[in-house]
């Protein structure tokens, strides 16, 4: 997630100037196959020890390494793709901006289709699925603001329009990638869609009610989009919609599964640190939303910290441990990770992705300061070395 408290706390770097990857209007496109249901596909089935796949979001590796960042495993440096694949990711997770020049106050490279395909090009060589997580904006998607690419926003209130919009820039990106072997295993069809998606910049009075007619509209149109991407190529994409928190799954599964849009998987974001939900109950909880509603679910962000300790200037976002946990250590920071993923195995969930392993401090000025607020909440000490005792050690599923 990054919940909220990441709408002000996200490390952007300026280092050279770059474009969005837009696409042109299709008119010629029915109705039909931008905004309603295609022949539905089977979900996904409910997971075993077998088919149950780890990963990390590492959306941020690109932009640490152009910092300066080397990662290093038993004091050695070696590239943090070959890390995560090593340790036993089985998916490499991925954001995507629609213009990261366009991010207001703060314009920057990262996060949009070049850095993206950089990205899956080298997650994919080091043998690892990918997950691509399309927020459709130019900045942070999240249950606090869900704000409209600027190129989008004179269609702000056209929900045709945005269906096109939709379509036309979902089925764009995936044919991009197709050409070079690049198409993701996973899309995920916005980010922490709790609240109402392309809401105009800074309205977020907007944002709730969630319109869930409308919102299942606009799905459903990037659905197609990247299924009708993806036609030609070997992968067809599952297709992920993702909610924050597990109070909030149910209301959102049931109200969402009550329009008609075909997807594949639910994602679901669970931070300790914003959840009373236990382990345990994130575990019942699943396995009841699972069965009532026909939908298998991932875990695709969580994170907990291994220190209290802080290495920079920017101020960690989370430094305590969930009860039963106590102290932050890189010991308690496995065990927990451990005792979530053996959980959600046992629940029938389909996979678990930790957000952001990688992103440690650097010396490179940011919109808010210098250093990084998740460095203790990462797999790196504070020299950049695999902490090979810690969380990390979740992505093996040799154990299971």
């Amino acid at each position: 997630m990054k919940s909220i408290c990441l709408t002000y706390l996200l490390v952007c770097i300026t280092i050279v100037m770059g474009g969005c990857f837009s696409s042109a209007n299709s008119s010629n496109e029915s109705k039909e196959a931008i905004g309603e249901p295609a022949t539905p596909v089977e979900p996904a089935m409910p997971s075993s020890s077998e088919n149950f796949i780890t990963g990390a979001d590492i959306s941020y590796i690109n932009q640490m390494e152009d910092c300066g960042v080397s990662y290093l495993q038993d004091s050695m440096i070696k590239d943090p793709y070959d890390i995560m694949a090593d340790a036993g990711a089985g998916i490499a997770r991925v954001r995507l901006w629609f213009d990261p020049m366009a991010h207001p106050p703060f314009p920057n490279i990262y996060s949009g289709i070049d850095d993206v395909e950089k990205t899956i090009r080298r997650s994919k060589a080091a043998g690892m699925q990918v997950m691509l997580d399309i927020h459709y904006s130019d900045q942070w998607a999240d249950p606090g603001k869900q704000w409209i690419p600027d190129e989008w926003k004179s269609d702000a209130g056209d929900v045709e329009a945005l269906q096109q919009r939709m379509y036309d820039y979902s089925k764009a990106i995936i044919e991009r990638l197709k050409v070079d072997g690049l198409v993701p295993e996973y899309v995920q069809v916005g980010n922490e869609t709790n609240g109402n998606i392309l809401v105009p910049y800074e309205q977020d009075s907007a944002l709730y009610p969630t319109d869930f007619g409308r919102q299942a509209l606009l799905m459903q149109a990037g659905i197609n989009g990247i299924r009708d991407g993806a036609q030609g190529s070997n992968i067809i994409p599952k297709i992920i919609l993702h909610v924050a928190g597990p109070k909030n799954l149910r209301w959102w599964v049931s109200n969402i599964n009550a329009q008609p849009i075909d997807y594949d998987i639910v994602g679901l974001s669970y931070y300790a640190i914003w959840s009373t939900y236990t382990i345990a109950q994130v575990g019942d909880l699943i396995e009841q939303v699972t069965e009532d509603f026909g939908r298998p679910v991932m875990v695709v962000e969580t994170a907990v910290p291994w220190t209290a300790a802080n290495n920079g200037d920017s101020p960690n976002i989370q430094s305590s441990m969930p009860s039963g946990y106590a102290p932050a250590t890189p010991e308690n920071q496995n065990r927990w990770l451990i005792d979530l993923r053996d959980e959600l195995v046992a629940s029938g969930a389909l996979g678990m992705v930790y957000w952001e392993p990688a992103w440690v401090t650097t010396s490179c000025d940011t919109q808010w300061g210098i250093g990084s607020s998740w460095e203790n909440a990462g797999f790196f000490d504070f020299q950049n070395n695999l902490i090979t005792e810690g969380g990390v050690q979740f992505l093996s599923l040799d154990e299971i």
